[in-house]
């Protein structure tokens, strides 16, 4: 794991991080930041549709913390947050919840009682991840995750232990392993 990196990420403002994924995201997905809800009473940090999905069938939402200092505590509060939002309508929608930065790996890693896995790695192997299919279990969400090839840094969208995004194949959505998780 990338600790330093992992450093770095924390150090940066949430607003900075927001306005980070806005632009990185935008090259695939049409992307509105700082979403309320339809009742008014929560805001999402990122709703976005992949430019594939020109009906808007899978609205993707990411709730960003910044994380520089969580316990069990906060994670549990952070999955609940993201876990109203799968219940609750942004323009219309109900998304699919991503957080990040990821939890597999960074804050619940894996005990010796279960297979471990290295969420760093690329394709399934790293995606496949007891935590991740944990999260979706227990609060049906998501995490936008960072992955390692070598020295390049990648990221995926993972649920249920499926990538249904990669950034290196932007323009490809797995709606098949999407609708096995809704």
């Amino acid at each position: 794991m990338n600790f330093t990196e992992r450093n770095n990420y924390e150090s940066i403002p949430e607003h900075d991080l927001r306005d980070r994924l806005v632009n990185y995201f935008s090259q695939w997905f049409e992307v509105d930041y700082e979403v309320t809800s339809l009742c008014r009473t929560k805001r999402i940090d990122l709703l976005m549709f992949h430019f594939s999905d020109t009906d808007k069938l899978f609205p993707f939402g990411i709730e960003l913390k910044k994380t520089n200092v969580k316990r069990g505590g906060d994670i549990a509060k952070w999955c609940i947050q993201a876990n109203e939002y799968t219940k609750l309508k942004f323009k219309g929608y109900t998304p699919i919840v991503f957080v990040t930065p990821q939890i597999s790996g960074w804050y619940l890693d894996e005990g010796e009682r279960v297979s471990k896995h290295n969420v760093e790695l690329s394709g399934s192997s790293g995606c496949h991840n007891n935590v991740n299919s944990f999260i979706h279990r227990c609060f049906n969400i998501g995490e936008l995750q960072k992955y390692y090839i070598g020295a390049n840094a990648y990221c995926r969208f993972t649920i249920n232990s499926y990538q249904v995004w990669d950034s290196r194949t932007p323009t490809v959505i797995n709606y098949n392993k999407l609708l096995l998780c809704l």
